[in-house]
């Protein structure tokens, strides 16, 4: 069975059974006519071989840890300089995912100043070389940032937002420093919290991020990273680490 370039399948088929298709060709379309029934038509594609190749993946995986405190009272007395390797008897912490306290008599805050120096991590866990990712960091409130304390962060045109970049091949991983302080005083909220995240990257090749949006603050996702949360309190245990007052044995309190 031949049915030539010109005509239309649906015309030569009615309903299964054959038709003259001399209608059909007319005009520059070839004569013919078909007197074959048509049992069954099936198709069969033999012999081919699709080869699909997947883009690399981009992937990024960020986190961040308190490297070090330092406190320094209004007379320029260092009271606390406590870091993972060298730590302080005024700082209690309680654990990963969880808080740090400085433990400081209220009197001995006024004109103090408060340093704490933020380890950020970035690993690009993809499969594409030579990534540059743009990190963001939302400055908390209670906390300020100077610029020439910090070698590579700049402010951006968003208020409490600084900005820095690294270039990561695959697999490998740079740690940056951030430092931030406050000149604390006996009204302070003396809640300190620190947010960073990827804000946007460049590859020359591979498909998005899987699973993650840059700047949306979604804490979720792998490419972003919330710290420990810093607190300062007062050394007898007063809110909010009640939990941490002396409970004597009742035949003391007799």
């Amino acid at each position: 069975m031949t049915i030539h370039c010109g005509t239309k399948i649906r015309d030569v088929f009615e309903n299964g059974n054959m038709k003259n298709v001399e209608e059909v060709a007319k005009g520059t379309y070839m004569k013919a006519k078909i007197k074959l029934k048509i049992e069954s038509y099936i198709t069969k594609i033999t012999d081919l071989n699709l080869v699909l190749q997947e883009r690399p993946r981009n992937d990024v995986e960020v986190s961040m840890d308190i490297n070090q405190i330092n406190v320094t009272l209004a007379n320029g007395a260092k009271m606390v300089e406590h870091t993972p390797e060298n730590k302080n008897k005024y700082v209690f912490d309680l654990g990963k995912g969880s808080q740090k306290m400085v433990t400081m008599d209220n009197e001995l805050k006024q004109g103090g100043k408060l340093e704490v120096t933020y380890q950020i991590t970035v690993t690009n866990t993809g499969e594409v070389d030579d990534v540059t990712y743009t990190l963001v960091d939302y400055v908390d409130p209670q906390y300020s940032f100077q610029k020439e304390m910090n070698e590579g962060w700049k402010t951006s045109d968003r208020l409490r937002e600084i900005t820095t970049s690294v270039t990561l091949k695959k697999g490998e991983k740079a740690t940056i420093d951030l430092k931030l302080n406050k000149i604390l005083t006996t009204t302070n909220t003396d809640e300190y919290n620190n947010t960073v995240e990827v804000k946007q990257y460049e590859s020359e090749e591979g498909r998005r991020i899987y699973q993650t949006i840059p700047a949306n603050k979604e804490e979720a996702e792998r490419d972003i990273a919330v710290a420990d949360m810093l607190s300062i309190v007062p050394p007898t245990g007063g809110s909010p680490v009640k939990k941490y007052l002396r409970i004597l044995p009742f035949s003391r309190w007799l």
